[in-house]
């Protein structure tokens, strides 16, 4: 805050040095040859060398404050400038990262896909493959069922024949 008020009064006195200039100026040019060679004109020669050597020390300062703002204002050009691309390169880099994500995410989702397809096939083949093999003891247990069938007759017959008699035998001694 100090130094905005400091600058504010550096302005305002060169602003009232340079005003000052313009009145002297005026002056010199509206006294005659006359009057600068009668002498009317050297009692004010003396105070225009000092207001011309203030005007000359508030312009060296300035110019050096000026010269002075110059290089902040590069610097803080160059600075601006510096950050500027830094932001750029993070943009370009969070935009590269996120493009690295989608194409991420689309692959891992095709090979979710794939994956899944694959999955389904292997299903599928085993699926068939047992089917297959039911298929096959389905054929293999009716081929056995027949002659297991033609033994369980002829079983049940001797075993028929054999109970009979008995059975006949009993109905005899009644």
């Amino acid at each position: 805050m100090g130094d905005i008020i400091d600058k504010v009064q550096e302005n305002a006195q060169a602003e009232f040095m340079f005003a000052r200039a313009i009145i002297v100026l005026k002056f010199e040019e509206t006294l005659t040859k006359d009057q600068q060679e009668n002498g009317k004109g050297d009692a004010w020669q003396g105070k225009l060398r000092a207001l011309r050597k203030m005007m000359t020390d508030v312009k060296q300062r300035l110019s050096s404050d000026i010269d002075t703002l110059k290089i902040k204002l590069l610097e803080s050009k160059s600075k601006r400038e510096v950050a500027e691309k830094s932001l750029e390169a993070k943009f370009d880099t969070a935009e590269k990262l996120r493009k690295k994500a989608e194409t991420q995410a689309a692959k891992s989702k095709e090979e979710e896909r794939v994956e899944s397809n694959r999955k389904h096939e292997l299903l599928a083949q085993k699926t068939d493959r047992l089917e297959h093999m039911l298929t096959l003891i389905c054929k293999h247990l009716g081929d056995l069922e027949k002659p297991h069938a033609e033994e369980v007759e002829e079983e049940d017959a001797e075993t028929t024949a054999m109970v009979k008699p008995k059975r006949s035998l009993k109905k005899s001694r009644k």
